[in-house]
This record gives structure tokens, sequence and C-alpha cells, in this order.
């Protein structure tokens, strides 16, 4: 207890002690404090410099000058100056979508880029975006008329639509002899062959080869004897007959092979996703997507003809389609 008492006694002298230092330190700074004002002098008013009047005059007509701001002309029209305008630069060149040349993005106009609010019209592809989602691009729609930011309102499907390829299922027959009875050949899918006896007209057919009972397509119409001229007579004789799966009669020439194919188009649908339909000519047909039915009228090599079928089954107006 002793010792306690001795160390806290000389930490309260060593306290004490820096006190008066530090006391006697401030005193010392403030024997000075009046050695550091300085007083600035001031003139005295009758010897200020004089007022520069032409300068004071010159800052007072400027105020009341009223200046006639004239827009710049940019492209022939007026820019004005209270607000922005839509002025790109491209390359090296200014271009004003409110203006018809020059075009920011060729082929589609200004005119439909700001009207439409077309979105990333920067964009070097915006012909070739879609930003209503329909499946058709700016440049279509712009073609087409349509509305671009309208997925309801687009161009026709049909110009999606392709022609792919044509496609034959043969068909070939034969007549093979000009005497009674006669005899047709089926050459194609497979063969078979049939004898029609007189009297005219008779129906007759071909074995289906998995049940073999004869389905009667074909109806004999009629036999002309008939040879061509020549140091060998050449016979030429004709079998009329009907074909009932199409209702059109057909000419069978002795030895000349005919070929009663059923054609199909093969049609490529480019929306979102690539379809591809399959159909018989004759035959009706829907496209994924679309309200309406269409019968395939026609086939050709290289092309289709089709017409979108009416509420009471009667065909509109026929649609080429071609390849893509």
């Amino acid at each position: 207890m002793q010792k306690k008492s001795n160390f806290e006694k000389t930490l309260l002298l060593i306290m004490a002690l820096v006190a008066l230092v530090v006391s006697g330190y401030l005193v010392y700074l403030t024997l000075g404090f009046n050695d550091t004002l300085l007083q600035k002098k001031v003139a005295p008013r009758n010897e200020m410099d004089p007022v520069p009047i032409a300068s004071v005059q010159a800052s007072s007509d400027l105020l009341k000058k009223v200046f006639n701001w004239v827009s710049p002309v940019q492209n022939n029209k007026p820019v004005p100056l209270n607000k922005s305008i839509m002025v790109i630069l491209k390359g090296e060149n200014l271009v004003d979508l409110y203006v018809a040349q020059p075009q920011l993005r060729p082929p589609l106009t200004n005119e439909f880029l700001i009207k439409n609010h077309i979105p990333n019209y920067l964009s070097p592809n915006v012909g070739e975006l879609d930003p209503d989602g329909d499946g058709y691009s700016n440049v279509e729609e712009f073609t087409k008329g349509t509305d671009p930011m309208d997925p309801l309102k687009h161009p026709p499907f049909t110009d999606h639509l392709y022609f792919k390829q044509r496609v034959a299922d043969d068909y070939i027959i034969k007549l093979n002899n000009s005497q009674d009875p006669y005899q047709v050949l089926l050459l194609a899918p497979r063969r078979a062959s049939s004898f029609i006896q007189p009297p005219l007209p008779k129906p007759f057919g071909f074995p289906d080869p998995v049940t073999r009972q004869i389905n009667e397509r074909f109806v004999a119409e009629g036999f002309e004897k008939k040879e061509m001229p020549g140091p060998v007579p050449k016979d030429i004789s004709e079998l009329t007959i009907t074909d009932r799966a199409t209702n059109t009669k057909i000419i069978l020439v002795r030895g000349v092979e005919k070929n009663l194919a059923d054609y199909y188009a093969v049609f490529e649908f480019w929306q979102k996703e690539v379809v591809t339909i399959k159909v018989k000519k004759g035959d009706q047909f829907r496209v994924p997507g679309v309200a309406a039915t269409f019968r395939l009228l026609d086939v050709e090599e290289t092309q289709a003809v089709i017409v979108e079928l009416k509420a009471d089954g009667s065909g509109g107006e026929k649609l080429v389609i071609k390849g893509r």
C-alpha cells in the first residue's frame, strides 16, 4: 500500500510540471500577438483611380442591344435553336432524319424510321430486325406498307411460303396390242396387266399387290384401229379411257407409254422456324399458324399454283409460289 501511494504522488507531480510548462508557453505566445496583426492602408477618397466611363457606357449599350438570332440551315431546312433534332453522323456526313435525303438506312426511308419509332435505328442491320416479333423484317414491312410495330399487321404469309421441289409417284400404263381383247400393261409402280373384252364401255383396273383385289380405276370408252402409212405400216391404234381418279379422258396409243403420275409439291414455310409441307395436286392443305385453307391447283418443275378457299369452298385469287 505504501508503494502504491508513492507512485500516485509521483504521477501527480509529473502532470503538474507538464501543465506548468504548457501554461508558460502559451503566455509566451500571447506576448507577440500584436506584432502579427497587419494594418491595410486605404487610399483617401480623393486619391482613387478615375472611373472608366467608356467601358461602363459600352457595357450598358451592349445590354440594350437587340440581337436577331437566325437559325442555321441544314439540307435547305432551318434548324431550331431552342430544341434538339435528330441529326446522325454517318461516316463523314450528317443525316437529318426529318428530311428525305440522304437516307440513314436505305432502302428504309427516314420518315419510316421516325414515324414508326423504329428501335435500334442506329444499327447497320436495322432492316433485318423484327421489332414486333411477327416473323417479318423491317424491310419486308416497309416494302408491303404494313406496321412494323404491330404483330397483327404484317405482309401476307405467302411471302414466306417457298416452293422447294416437285415429287412424282409414277403410274405408267401402255396399250400393248390392237386385237380383241385389248391388253393394257401397268409398268410402274409395279408390273401388272389387264385384258379388256368388248363390248365397250367397260371398267378395268389392276390387282392390288397385297389384297389381289382389282381396283377398277379406269373405264375403256372406245377403240379405233389406226395405221401410219409407209413402206411398213405402223400400228397406231387408240384406246380412249376415262381415269375415274382424276375424272379425265386419256388416249392410249399402241406401244406408247403414258405416265399418269400423282404429283406432289413440297413447300417450305420460313417463319420463326422452317416447316416442310408436302401436298398432292388437287388436295387441300393448311400452313401452321395461318387461319386459312388452301388447295394445290397445279405443280410444275419450278413453281406451284395454289388458291385460298373461301367459307363456301370456292376459291379466291390464284397465287403462284416460287422457290426461295
